[in-house]
């Protein structure tokens, strides 16, 4: 496995060990992980300066409570897709949503799908200015797309208890 260079992974759920596992692999440049759990519970992924040192292209889909990229992270990553839940980024990390994001320093592309379900407008407008003052401190101009997904799903009134 030391020559794998591309890989595309479906896990029931994604998990620090795993990320540990693959972040090992030397010549891993592309990488695709697909977290298929859906009502299970989640925990805080970090990405720290030892692991995926030559990746270029990451994409990570489904739950997760939250990530954050460590400084040195990642020190080669052109391209980063993820897919984060607002309402649970918000409390994994106490109102200061912005992932690290700051410390990915080759990123050109960040595509983020906000999945909007439990959260409340405020929650998810906070989450997007956050993650782009991040990107707004990358000398590398990455270009940022949000998207938003099960908008109709969001919470309307801020009485209500959002997330779980």
């Amino acid at each position: 496995m030391a020559n794998l260079y591309r890989l595309c992974i479906r896990v029931k759920q994604m998990t620090q060990e795993i990320l540990h596992i693959l972040g090992g692999l030397p010549a891993l440049l592309d990488l695709e992980l697909r977290s298929e759990a859906a009502d299970e519970p989640m925990e805080m992924l970090s990405f720290c300066n030892s692991q995926f040192r030559c990746i270029k292209i990451f994409r990570l889909y489904g739950p997760i409570m939250g990530l954050m990229f460590e400084d040195g992270a990642m020190p080669e990553l052109e391209a980063l897709s993820i897919e984060i839940r607002a309402c649970q980024v918000q409390s994994a990390l106490a109102g200061h949503p912005d992932l690290g994001i700051h410390h990915l320093t080759s990123l050109r592309d960040l595509n983020v799908w906000i999945n909007c379900g439990g959260a409340t407008l405020q929650e998810v407008e906070v989450l997007e200015v956050a993650i782009s003052d991040a990107v707004n401190l990358l000398s590398s101009h990455p270009k940022l797309y949000f998207h938003r997904d099960n908008q109709e799903e969001m919470v309307k009134d801020d009485t209500i208890t959002p997330c779980n």
